[in-house]
């Protein structure tokens, strides 16, 4: 590498472009033996920016209720616990998504 660095210098009546057409074939050489190659992926957002932790929350405990309840049917309690829930949800949801969206 110090080999080319040395014939580039020793151009010294080359005109202006070809000496800068030397330094970006060092500089190009350089970066393609010293710098790596990162792949990028896209992230793919599993929600939408308007759903919060909050909802994401309520999302879940509301599954886990109706989990629950769909286990033991006659258990009206059970019931009761997921539709509150379930209703909660719903509205936060609604209101969520209408005040992203306006």
């Amino acid at each position: 590498m110090s080999h080319e660095l040395h014939e580039v210098g020793s151009h010294d009546m080359k005109d202006i472009n070809s000496l800068f057409e030397d330094f970006q074939e060092v500089i190009v050489k350089v970066t393609d033996t010293f710098a790596p190659v990162k792949t990028v992926h896209e992230v793919r957002k599993d929600k939408p920016k308007w759903f919060s932790n909050t909802l994401k929350n309520l999302r879940t405990k509301r599954n886990g209720l109706h989990k629950e309840w769909s286990q033991d049917k006659p258990n009206n309690r059970k019931r009761a616990k997921f539709c509150e829930c379930r209703t909660k949800f719903e509205k936060q949801y609604a209101t969520a998504k209408k005040g992203f969206l306006c």
